[in-house]
């Protein structure tokens, strides 16, 4: 993950997290592995653990973010992750080696499931590549 990280830091792909966790949380454990650098921006809840709700948070990040959302992907491990992307009319990319699983993740109806991290990259291109049809 963590190359595939760097990679796509080094792409025209703009990457931003958008975790239920506080976002302080989140920054500090990306910069001690190193991977804060991957990231245009560290999205998350606040210090209060308020705003993690995946729905309004990502209508957040898209606002603050000029990101249009039929040119935009979200990739998850749980159900709120996916329901967060259709709720914002967003492509949800559910992976299997997370917190969720396949039956959590089909019944969120996640628009695509990966099963490894080695199937992330070939994924990403894939699904960007049908938004560039829209």
């Amino acid at each position: 993950m963590a190359e595939l990280l760097r990679d796509l830091a080094r792409s025209p792909i703009r990457i931003f997290t958008a975790t239920s966790k506080p976002a302080f949380l989140a920054r500090q454990i990306l910069t001690e592995h190193g991977l804060d650098t991957c990231f245009d921006a560290i999205h998350g809840a606040s210090d209060n653990d308020s705003g993690g709700e995946k729905p309004e948070m990502i209508a957040r990040i898209i606002a603050e973010e000029g990101l249009a959302p039929h040119r935009t992907l979200m990739i998850g491990d749980r159900r709120f992750d996916i329901s967060g992307a259709h709720a914002n009319k967003l492509r949800g990319l559910g992976v299997l080696w997370g917190y969720g699983g396949v039956e959590e993740l089909t019944e969120a109806g996640a628009d695509l499931l990966v099963e490894t991290p080695d199937g992330l990259a070939a994924a990403i291109r894939g699904q960007f590549q049908a938004l560039s049809r829209l």
